[in-house]
């Protein structure tokens, strides 16, 4: 089959390695923040904070676009394939880490300035995204767009709680 259509056998191993890599990625970060709920209520939040609720609904997803982009660019060959899986990964590892700066170690000023390469390699993967699926960078620069609330949070935080 050609590289825009990718035989079924393919598409399949796409979603299982997706789902995996993704599943692993949620757990990992699961596991270096425990106690997130716990950490975000004993934080000052600003008024206009999200419910804990709504950071379920973020991370879920998050997770979602994620498994999406990935499997994309594992059954879809293109000139810059591996660097969008590696900076996928990056990006998952990078949530995973954000995620333990804030809620289990609560480096504000770190968690705080950590974003803005994260926001870039975001916005690299949308980039290296658009060719292969649009809908998948739609989504993307959605959770890009959200990272500007996340940003301004984020900053909030640091100052209500140093």
């Amino acid at each position: 089959m050609s590289r825009d259509h990718p035989t079924r056998r393919a598409g399949l191993k796409g979603w299982i390695v997706a789902v995996g890599v993704c599943g692993a990625f949620a757990m990992l970060e699961g596991l270096s923040s425990p106690t997130a709920s716990s950490a975000l209520s004993e934080m000052v939040q600003p008024d206009w904070a999200l419910p804990f609720a709504g950071w379920i609904v973020v991370g879920v997803a998050f997770y979602a676009i994620s498994v999406w982009t990935l499997r994309q660019h594992l059954v879809h060959r293109t000139p810059w394939r591996g660097v969008a899986i590696a900076l996928v990964v990056v990006m998952l590892a990078s949530n995973a880490g954000w995620n333990m700066l804030l809620l289990e170690w609560r480096w504000f000023g770190p968690a705080f300035f950590a974003l803005f390469p994260y926001v870039a390699v975001v916005k690299a993967i949308v980039f290296l995204t658009w060719p292969v699926d649009r809908v998948a960078a739609l989504l993307l620069s959605g959770y890009a767009l959200f990272l500007l609330y996340d940003i301004a949070w984020a900053y909030a935080l640091w100052s209500l709680n140093s």
